[in-house]
């Protein structure tokens, strides 16, 4: 095989044990950590099978803030032809009918796939970020389970399998091995792995051992590298800074604390859009933002970037779109949009949501991330981390998170950490 870029060595013993797994069983398992280029080992897989069978033809469906990344990494790792599958349902249709090597979908996709997608056989289908079918019962795995079924050959690519439940590895190992590694039932599963501690609700933890049971079967299906162990990565910081609530902040917070009538899902977004600042008018929606008078995390903010210095790329991330709206008008002066940032040879601030910049984005020009607010995703948690601390990094990274005491930041933060005992 000739490879249009030279892998590193553990991407090279991957894609050996890929051949292997795919051959003989017609499945594998990449579940190294992020930042370790499990994409180009899957591009040299699809390279290989392409080489021996021209009409080879392969479906990597990812999340869609990745699916403007796929393109790039064809391009730099390949000479395979693509095409990504957007537009009505007709029109993806249509595209189907060109003659492509890759075929790119984003999960969302999947719920307006039209029924020629079902009725193909693919060579190969590669779910990019599986836990997008962690949830058993979601139209997007159905339908995923479906392409899955009829497809020669499966890969699934994730360096989160499990973030907080041992069941939420069932229905992707359902999709890569059908049911083979852990079987076609969850209750059974749940059985094996985990019992109930709930009384008027259900409560699945896993049993004595089974952690250990069920990480190590899924490794057997697959390869898994952390990357601080191929890449020689540098350290990594974790500190909080710490405020509380004053003035209009604080009457605000209160206000809605004491707001029986508010679902409680409902209530806990209000309680965490005013530790930002601010809230949105309307009951549910993400419109009209009100902003409080004071706002003590943007003090806290802005004294902590005054301490980092103007020398320095700092990445800021917010949970609520509005919080990064008011960091970019107050911090307009240093702060650039995603591109200029990569582009700019001048340190700046980028800003963003959590979602937006957590996935498929290589950001390592800067080893400061400061977490403004943060949601309850563990899964954003750990790929946001993994921006900044990948191949090409040298310095130290440091992440930062800011707190309001007594509030629902801490709450986040206990699952937040808990969640990190599912990270295997």
């Amino acid at each position: 095989m000739r490879w249009k870029t030279e892998p590193w060595p553990h991407q090279f013993i991957s894609w050996k044990r890929g051949i292997e797994q795919l051959s003989t069983r017609g499945r594998f398992a990449l579940l190294s950590e992020t930042g370790t280029g499990k994409s180009k080992v899957i591009l040299d897989l699809v390279a290989y099978y392409k080489e021996s069978n021209p009409t080879f033809q392969t479906l990597i469906v990812c999340p869609k803030s990745v699916l403007r990344e796929w393109p790039t990494q064809i391009q730099e790792h390949s000479n395979l032809s693509y095409i990504v599958l957007e537009g009505s349902w007709m029109e993806r249709g249509a595209k189907l009918e060109l003659n492509r090597d890759v075929y790119l979908l984003n999960y969302h996709g999947l719920k307006v796939i039209p029924q020629v997608f079902l009725d193909h056989t693919w060579d190969l289908v590669v779910l990019d970020e599986s836990q997008w079918i962690k949830d058993f019962d979601s139209d997007i795995t159905k339908v995923g389970l479906l392409l899955g079924a009829k497809a020669h050959r499966r890969i699934i690519s994730t360096g989160t399998p499990v973030t907080q439940s041992l069941e939420e590895a069932w229905s992707q190992w359902l999709f890569l091995d059908r049911g083979a590694t852990f079987g076609r039932s969850l209750p059974v599963f749940r059985s094996r792995y985990m019992k109930n501690v709930g009384r008027s609700f259900p409560k699945w933890v896993p049993r004595r051992g089974a952690k250990t049971k069920v990480w190590s079967r899924m490794v057997g299906s697959g390869v898994w590298y952390p990357k601080d162990r191929v890449l020689g990565l540098p350290p990594q910081t974790f500190s909080w800074r710490h405020c509380e609530l004053e003035g209009d902040q604080l009457s605000t917070y209160l206000y809605f604390l004491n707001r029986e009538d508010l679902p409680p899902v409902v209530m806990l977004n209000k309680l965490a859009q005013v530790t930002g600042g601010f809230v949105y008018e309307d009951e549910e929606g993400e419109r009209n933002p009100r902003y409080c008078e004071t706002n003590v995390k943007l003090k806290v903010l802005q004294e902590l970037l005054g301490e980092i210095g103007p020398h320095h790329n700092v990445i800021i991330l917010c949970r609520y779109v509005a919080e990064a709206n008011l960091l970019k008008s107050i911090l307009a002066s240093k702060s650039l949009p995603l591109e200029e940032w990569q582009n700019s040879v001048s340190p700046a601030y980028l800003i963003g949501t959590g979602g937006s910049l957590s996935v498929g984005l290589n950001l390592q020009k800067a080893h400061y991330l400061i977490y403004f607010s943060s949601s309850y995703s563990v899964h954003d948690r750990i790929q946001s981390e993994g921006r900044i601390w990948r191949g090409g990094q040298t310095r130290t990274c440091h992440y930062i998170d800011l707190i309001a005491d007594g509030t629902t930041d801490e709450h986040i933060h206990r699952i937040l950490a808990e969640g990190r005992f599912w990270n295997i």
